[in-house]
């Protein structure tokens, strides 16, 4: 995140670093309190190692809940121009997701040995024969 503002000339204060670094960790504890209470969906994505629809969309959903969570609690911390800078990235990430998922529906469901892993990243991993 202070990358993502620094490449775009918006540079996180001193004095707001530290208060959002907690108010992040207290979104976090929060997000694994919920977690461990619900059913594991990114498990179940790796342990797979096949195309998952439903699962990946229900991620792409969880990854817009956990952003947005994230920028309620940062925002008291940000400029207007941060708040949009970070939101833009967060839409990037997003429509990466997306894409992705379109190409694996496209490609079929035989995708064997593709992980669809937080932050939009795929992988692709060849099964050994």
């Amino acid at each position: 995140m202070r990358s993502t503002l620094a490449s775009q000339g918006l540079p996180l204060s001193e004095e707001a670093s530290k208060p959002m670094l907690k108010a992040l960790l207290d979104v976090q504890k929060l997000e694994m309190q919920e977690a461990a209470a619900a059913k594991p969906t990114s498990a179940r994505l790796v342990t797979n190692m096949s195309f998952d629809e439903r699962a990946m969309e229900q991620q792409m959903e969880a990854s817009k809940k956990r952003n947005q969570r994230m920028l309620d609690a940062i925002s008291s911390y940000l400029t207007v121009e941060q708040r949009q800078a970070l939101e833009r990235q967060q839409e990037a990430q997003l429509k990466l997701q997306e894409a992705q998922l379109r190409m694996m529906r496209a490609q079929g469901a035989d995708m064997s040995g593709v992980y669809f892993m937080n932050g939009g990243t795929a992988m692709a991993v060849q099964a050994s024969q």
